[in-house]
């Protein structure tokens, strides 16, 4: 498991936001998380200054600690956030350091892709986990209903 570790002078993305949890002792609910991206499909070309093609899911409150509340990101990467809409989330990531592993598998299996990096990659390298976030980068040709896709899954380290 050797991950790909960047550090990008400019990395911000805008898109919509769901909320998976409001109680650590809940399920998460991921129901709405199609409707999510078919909304954000559909107003994504007014957000000016988009940057490449890639999708990407945030998703906060759920990964090295269960937060009471867990938040379900849909996003695109955007040039600058000033004339973004304001309907728009907006998450700088800006020089953030981030590792990228490759997971096989469908969105619903990178549970197993995040043990790995928790249990095995973290305590092996010396790096630690910079916040309580997963970032998800998907290309613009990956199916969500494949289950041999690939697609990188990121930690902020």
């Amino acid at each position: 498991m050797t991950p790909t570790i960047t550090q990008p002078d400019s990395f911000q993305l805008v898109g919509l936001r769901l909320e998976m949890r409001h109680n650590s002792k809940q399920p998460n609910d991921l129901s709405g998380i199609p409707g999510l991206w078919k909304q954000l499909r559909a107003v994504w070309d007014q957000i000016p200054g988009r940057v490449g093609t890639e999708r990407y899911v945030v998703i906060s409150g759920d990964f090295t600690t269960r937060s009471e509340t867990a938040f379900y990101y849909a996003m695109i990467q955007v040039d600058q956030l000033e004339s973004v809409p304001e309907m728009f989330v907006r998450l700088d990531f800006s020089n953030r350091k981030i590792a990228y592993f490759r997971h096989k598998g469908s969105p619903a299996s990178s549970g197993q892709t995040a043990y790995k990096v928790l249990n095995e990659w973290v305590p092996a390298s010396g790096e630690s986990i910079s916040e309580n976030l997963e970032l998800s980068r998907f290309e613009a040709s990956f199916d969500p209903r494949r289950t041999d896709g690939e697609f990188d899954y990121g930690i902020f380290i």
